[in-house]
């Protein structure tokens, strides 16, 4: 069963064409993802689809009916998180979420039971009565969510709900959007980010500039470039004009290439899209050991200023490549019961001659290593605590 069918689309301001005579469809109980960067119409189609835009043509049909400003009965079956945040900053946590609940739940112990498994589904149980504004980001992220889907709707569009969140709340954002579909939620999810559309989405439609680049499931895009006639660089002797090569950097980055007529040193043609994000990337042979602490010293990448460093818990994701060549994927601190990492700071009381830096001053670049272990304690007799230790390699 199709729950949206989209058909000819179009939404044009002047002489843009936002929206370029899209048709898709929908599934039931799917995840779709709509990938594409930044003014590709991925929230222009979205706001078409809930008849918050007029569209210059096309038609729109939800669950089976034409879709209008007017249609109630069908917006009552839909809940939306768009990316800007939109809770009341006089309500609390809990308060808000009964609030957006309420415009739809009229049942007073009903409407309970839907706040509470809302509340459970992002992870806000210690958070009911605070107020926006003493929510970390990553948590004003989640209580975004919530109010969007706290009635239990059967459509869900999710516009780039993982924005600047930390990697905690991006694990429990992108969990509780799994147990949505679980559920039986049909879930329409916007991103720019290629790893969240390979673990949560059964189809993608990338969009560029309104129109639709291609369509299917994460590994049919894969094997679209080969469809295409682009081949491994590693199955070429020598390159000629009209070659089509493709090139895996260590699992990260794709690149396709067209080989020209013209000599390297007239120039090339370059397009290029990539996950514009801060992040802490692992010098070579990074494990030390300061004070009976084991740390890991690290590359810093802007995004966000140094010292907030020190206030963000973290997660490892990359391989580690062995002397036999077996590379083994690693990803530790998002999931529940795994360790968090974090950059250390100084204690209140030991920090006077760091309070009275600048703010760009107060952790240098390179004391942004993160702290991964301690050694145990020499003296059996202080403690039967048995600490976890740090391997040298």
């Amino acid at each position: 069963m199709n729950v949206i069918e989209v058909k000819n689309l179009t939404k044009e301001y002047k002489e843009l064409k936002a929206v370029d005579n899209l048709s898709f469809e929908v599934y039931k109980g799917e995840i779709l993802g709509l990938l594409g960067p930044n003014g590709s119409g991925k929230s222009t189609t979205i706001n078409c689809l809930l008849s918050l835009l007029n569209y210059s043509n096309g038609s729109i049909k939800i669950f089976g009916e034409d879709m209008t400003p007017t249609s109630y009965d069908l917006k009552s079956k839909i809940g939306v998180v768009f990316q800007d945040v939109a809770v009341f900053d006089e309500l609390t946590v809990y308060e808000n979420i009964d609030y957006f609940c309420g415009l739809y739940i009229y049942d007073n112990q009903k409407r309970k039971q839907y706040v509470e498994d809302a509340i459970r589904l992002v992870g806000l149980e210690d958070f009911k009565k605070f107020y926006p504004k003493k929510l970390s980001g990553g948590l004003l992220r989640r209580l975004n969510i919530a109010c969007g889907i706290s009635h239990k709707p059967n459509l869900i569009f999710l516009d780039e709900p993982t924005v600047a969140v930390d990697p905690q709340s991006r694990n429990n954002i992108l969990d509780g959007i799994k147990k949505l579909r679980d559920a039986g939620a049909t879930i329409v999810y916007t991103t720019h980010y290629m790893e969240e559309v390979e673990l949560l989405c059964d189809r993608v439609i990338i969009l560029d500039k309104g129109k639709i680049l291609a369509t299917g499931t994460t590994d049919e895009l894969k094997e679209l470039a080969k469809e295409k006639g682009f081949r491994s660089i590693d199955e070429y002797e020598s390159l000629h004009t009209g070659d089509k090569v493709y090139y895996v950097n260590r699992g990260k980055n794709l690149f396709l290439l067209v080989v020209g007529n013209k000599s390297i040193e007239e120039g090339l043609n370059i397009i290029g899209a990539h996950a514009d994000s801060p992040r802490l990337d692992l010098k070579p042979n990074p494990l030390y050991e300061d004070h009976g602490f084991g740390y890991f010293k690290t590359h810093y990448y802007g995004g966000i200023k140094k010292y907030q460093w020190t206030t963000i818990p973290l997660a490892i994701h990359g391989v580690i490549a062995k002397k036999n060549g077996e590379v083994v994927e690693v990803c530790i601190g998002e999931k529940d019961e795994d360790p968090i990492f974090t950059i250390p700071d100084l204690l209140p009381h030991l920090a006077r001659e760091q309070m009275q830096s600048k703010a760009s001053e107060v952790i240098p670049a390179e004391n942004l290593n993160l702290l991964i272990g301690s050694l145990p304690y020499p003296d059996k007799k202080v403690s039967s605590v048995k600490p976890k230790s740090v391997t040298k390699r």
